[in-house]
């Protein structure tokens, strides 16, 4: 569990100002990346690399057109570029709605900083641009271990993501260039999933928006139809050799046994030839 501790900064007017200067650019930094990833995704079809926007910005605007970045934290543009691409993460993985842009008006004035960065003082800390703020409290002392035990933790479920990700683009890849006359999957609810707190995390770590744009984007390339099944069809429920729905069928039934025609086989496999006559027998 991780815990968050308030302390109450008392910055002088200067800071102030900057303080009001870093919440802006990290604003305008998390824009930057939703409109240089629309942009991007609208000629190639696929989204744009975080780093690749955090090296236009450093290498390209900021020497010249926005110079006014370099009165701020370095981490305060490149971490609000990162939570941009994270919030376009959790929206492709079904977790949350997709990422808008940020208004000066409405969204909360906030900015990130490095808190291993921060040089303690009596007064309270030194930062980046920021001088020597003063606070009504002195900063809790992080220990060293806890820093490096952290380090290693993030590695791990980098590697975790990264072979998550080489399974999507295997699977995706290995489905499509068998070369089906069309591809039909099931329209799911995932946001509904994710309300489940006992299935949330197992549905968020299967990817499973990511792995449909993918099967789509990799159909439109071989020229293969992609049906998406309507939400509510009820591929399980439907026998798949006489077409009668069982109302019955409940979720802990993985053999499907047809009271009308007398069908009996496994419960996915049911589901998959209903999927792949949807339209079909509808029409």
């Amino acid at each position: 569990m991780i815990l968050a501790i308030r302390i109450k900064l008392n910055p002088t007017k200067e800071q102030e100002v900057l303080f009001w200067k870093s919440a802006g650019t990290a604003r305008w930094a998390y824009n930057y990346y939703l409109n240089a990833n629309n942009k991007y995704y609208a000629e190639h079809k696929m989204p744009i690399k975080e780093g690749d926007v955090r090296k236009e910005i450093n290498n390209v605007l900021k020497p010249t057109t926005h110079t006014w970045l370099s009165e701020v934290g370095s981490n305060v543009m490149k971490q609000a570029v990162k939570d941009a691409d994270e919030a376009r993460k959790r929206w492709l993985d079904g977790i949350s709605a997709k990422p808008k842009f940020k208004s000066r008006h409405k969204s909360e004035p906030k900015f990130y900083v490095n808190y291993e960065s921060l040089k303690r003082t009596k007064e309270g800390f030194r930062g980046e641009k920021l001088g020597i703020v003063k606070t009504f409290q002195p900063l809790p002392n992080i220990n060293k271990n806890i820093q490096k035990q952290n380090k290693v933790i993030r590695n791990l479920h980098k590697r975790l993501t990264d072979v998550r990700n080489d399974h999507l683009h295997q699977s995706s890849s290995e489905i499509v260039k068998t070369k089906p006359s069309r591809i039909v999957m099931e329209h799911l609810n995932v946001k509904g999933m994710m309300k489940n707190k006992h299935l949330a995390n197992a549905v968020a770590q299967q990817k499973l928006y990511e792995f449909k744009r993918q099967v789509k984007y990799k159909c439109r390339k071989y020229g293969i139809e992609f049906v998406e099944a309507d939400r509510w069809f009820p591929s399980s429920k439907i026998c798949s050799c006489c077409g009668k729905k069982k109302t019955d069928l409940k979720l802990s039934d993985r053999v499907f046994v047809c009271s009308h025609c007398d069908l009996k086989l496994d419960r996915d496999l049911n589901a998959a030839i209903n999927l792949a006559n949807y339209q079909i027998r509808e029409a």
